[in-house]
């Protein structure tokens, strides 16, 4: 508006945003009271529609960035791990070169092929030059390829039967973490349901005590409850924010990378 200085702060609060970038419950109950004083808090400025379709532009991209991931399945969570576990591909690649191996230990040595030249002229005449071929073919002890053979088998053998180990740690621990977000989760709308309750309570008993019903030392003590739940949920989101960067640990995804609520 011309001849007058607005405050970005002021009118991004007043229409329900925070800094954080975060969408609040009372936006569109805002959006009714101060559309005619958008941009400067005038009450009787003539509304600009083109402020106001383009404010109204910014809330869907808000809403996509406060979109929380996606949901975590068990059978698709199982086959990512299976599939990019660190652990799982580097066994997975020592298992295959001693598969490798076992075509190696059944083959001959490599064979040598020799020449030699002694006293070669500089022209065609003159001197007694010496040209000696010479091919030669390591050949084992009879039965000692079958053995280096066998022996490569069984070691292809243990390296295989080591990733499917690592394979079914990987799996179980991922299993494990799953269900541990499942139980983090349920704990923490346990959590919120009971500081509804609690914060209930301590309305209920402040009342009470304005009435002269009730004592000091209720509201406190449903205060302290109060404090005891939040002190509990936060324990609780450090505890899934640490089995999430665990589970992206063994997806081969960064630590910060957001992990959906189990299924």
């Amino acid at each position: 508006i011309p001849g007058r200085k607005c405050s970005p702060r002021w009118w991004i609060q007043g229409l329900g945003w925070d800094h954080g970038g975060k969408v609040r419950h009372q936006l569109h109950e805002l959006i009714r009271e101060r559309v005619h004083a958008i941009a400067c808090g005038l009450r009787g400025a003539t509304p600009r529609p083109w402020l106001l379709l383009g404010l109204l532009g910014l809330f869907p991209s808000a809403l996509v960035s406060a979109q929380e991931p996606a949901r975590l399945s068990l059978d698709a969570l199982l086959s990512e791990v299976a599939a990019r576990s660190p652990g799982v591909a580097a066994e997975a690649q020592r298992a295959e070169a001693m598969r490798q191996a076992i075509p190696r230990a059944r083959a001959l040595d490599d064979p040598q092929l020799t020449v030699m030249t002694e006293d070669v002229p500089t022209t065609l005449t003159g001197g007694m030059p010496m040209l000696r071929l010479q091919a030669n073919q390591m050949l084992p002890w009879p039965g000692k390829r079958a053995r280096m053979t066998r022996v490569a088998e069984r070691e292809s053998e243990v390296a295989g039967a080591r990733e499917s180990a690592v394979l079914l740690d990987a799996v179980t621990q991922a299993k494990r973490i799953y269900y541990g977000l499942y139980l983090n989760m349920e704990a923490r709308r346990v959590n919120r349901e009971q500081r509804a309750i609690a914060d209930t309570l301590v309305d209920v008993v402040t009342g009470r005590l304005a009435s002269g019903m009730a004592m000091h030392h209720d509201v406190l003590k449903m205060q302290t409850e109060a404090s005891m739940l939040d002190d509990e949920l936060t324990m609780l989101e450090a505890e899934r924010r640490e089995m999430a960067a665990m589970l992206n640990a063994l997806r081969d995804l960064s630590a910060g990378e957001p992990v959906g609520e189990p299924m």
